[in-house]
């Protein structure tokens, strides 16, 4: 199953929030661009979530226990 992740993180705040659609990311962007984030700040990453028990809660586990969503996710595609 594909989400993705959308994160924006400046000098004072951080935040994330997964959506289920490129159209859904496009309103997450303007919705934290609303609150104040750059859009430099901003980033959309393609994560996909796998569906099978094993993989999911390895997946589940992965996030549960990563000081952020971004660097989970970060990890998940390989780059981290």
């Amino acid at each position: 199953m594909r989400f993705y992740l959308i994160h924006a993180k400046n000098s004072d705040a951080e935040k994330s929030v997964f959506v289920v659609s490129q159209a859904d990311a496009a309103g997450a962007r303007k919705e934290l661009v609303n609150e104040g984030f750059k859009r430099a700040d901003i980033t959309t990453t393609e994560v996909d979530v796998p569906t099978d028990k094993t993989r999911l809660l390895n997946f589940l586990n992965l996030m549960a226990t990563s000081p952020s969503i971004a660097v989970a996710s970060e990890r998940l595609a390989g780059r981290g």
